[in-house]
């Protein structure tokens, strides 16, 4: 009886799987044959290898990025200074979008930064700075493996790289410098995300 069984089943199943499902054909209501599915599957596979060998060329890194930073600041009175309040800044430049192009160039265009300082005082006060709108033209190019722009530099004097991250879809940089001896520092982290 068990056996049967099994060849009903299988009979059943045989009979229910559709022509279309055979070599070439169109799975039922899809509209895309199977030698088309299997172009699109090895196409996704090209774009995964690429994205996790980290195979970036600059002409990956063209388009519109939309920019978010944070930079904070510390300040006090410098050694041998004329006495200062100490503070506490923070600043973000948002909305910002940056294009790269083709040629090397690129436009940086801001809504200004929008900046916090916490001052000391009686009372310790809030100051905070209006935003005022700055744009900025560049260069840029892809230098081992680093996204360099001619608008970020280090302390040195050296143009800055930006990391590239998640096969050219982010950009990240950090940086950080100390001032008057001490008395005062900052600090900045940025992330771009690529605008499809």
């Amino acid at each position: 009886m068990l056996p049967r069984r099994a060849v009903l089943i299988t009979a059943l199943v045989v009979a229910s799987v559709p022509a279309g499902a055979q070599s070439g054909g169109q799975p039922p209501g899809s509209g895309v044959s199977l030698i088309q599915l299997a172009n699109e599957v090895a196409a996704l596979e090209a774009r995964v290898s690429k994205l996790e060998s980290g195979a970036i060329v600059a002409a990956d890194l063209v388009g519109q990025w939309r920019v978010y930073s944070l930079g904070v600041e510390t300040g006090a009175t410098p050694p041998g200074g004329a006495p200062l309040p100490a503070y506490i800044g923070t600043e973000t430049v948002a909305p910002t979008t940056v294009t790269l192009r083709a040629d090397g160039t690129g436009t940086w265009q801001d809504g200004g930064n929008r900046r916090f300082d916490l001052l000391q005082g009686a009372p310790w006060h809030l100051q905070t700075t209006p935003p005022s709108p700055a744009s900025a033209d560049f260069t840029w190019s892809l230098v081992n493996g680093n996204l360099r722009i001619s608008l970020f530099y280090d302390e040195d004097g050296t143009a800055g790289d930006v990391a590239i991250a998640a096969g050219g879809r982010v950009l990240v940089w950090g940086a950080g410098k100390s001032n008057d001896g001490g008395a005062s520092s900052w600090s900045q982290l940025g992330i771009a995300i690529r605008i499809p």
